[in-house]
């Protein structure tokens, strides 16, 4: 239920209004210490609603970061897969752009951040995602990797959204009104961002 909510929520935000969140999401992107000061960054391919990650990935490209991408490789099972400029895509079974290419040695890396999309975060750093526990497993061993949620402000929930034991929490979460850090008894929605 609350999964068609937030993506009936997202489906109604305008094109206008979508151009403008994701030039300031994209600035706040641009401004994030945390990002800046990460060597490598792992990200999503958008698709439908989410917010683009097209503009996103050049500007780490450009920055000299080591980009990312997702590829399905089991049964809730992803690896992550190291892409540039000229990475080729294919269309995995959702419909969405699998790059090909050199598996992540997460081991080896030191500084790491994973932007991960969702349908909804509360004020406790939970997240909705879409049911498939993906990013939970990939970063279920990855305890360093800083985890950063990118979406729309519309998608924040002023209540506890339901997890368990083996969902990931958020360290930060970024959206058009800013950067917000998950803190418990805190309200999510309405202004603590830095």
């Amino acid at each position: 239920m609350l999964r068609k909510q937030y993506e009936t929520l997202r489906a109604g935000i305008s094109l206008e209004e979508r151009l403008n969140a994701e030039a300031r999401i994209l600035e706040h992107v641009q401004a994030s210490e945390v990002i800046l000061t990460s060597d490598h960054i792992c990200s999503f391919v958008s698709f439908g609603t989410e917010v683009s990650t097209k503009g996103i990935h050049a500007f780490f490209l450009q920055s000299g970061k080591t980009l990312y991408l997702p590829r399905i490789s089991g049964s809730r099972t992803m690896d992550m897969i190291r892409v540039d400029a000229h990475t080729q895509f294919e269309i995995n079974s959702y419909g969405i752009q699998e790059p090909i290419g050199e598996v992540m040695d997460t081991a080896s890396i030191q500084s790491a951040v994973c932007i991960i999309p969702l349908l909804s975060y509360d004020s406790y750093g939970h997240r909705l995602g879409y049911g498939g526990g993906y990013y939970d497993q990939f970063l279920s061993d990855k305890l360093s990797i800083k985890k950063i949620g990118l979406c729309f402000s519309i998608q924040c929930s002023q209540s506890e959204i339901p997890s368990e034991h083996h969902d990931i929490i958020l360290d930060m979460i970024i959206n058009e009104q800013g950067i917000f850090f998950p803190q418990k008894n805190k309200p999510a929605c309405g202004g603590l961002y830095y």
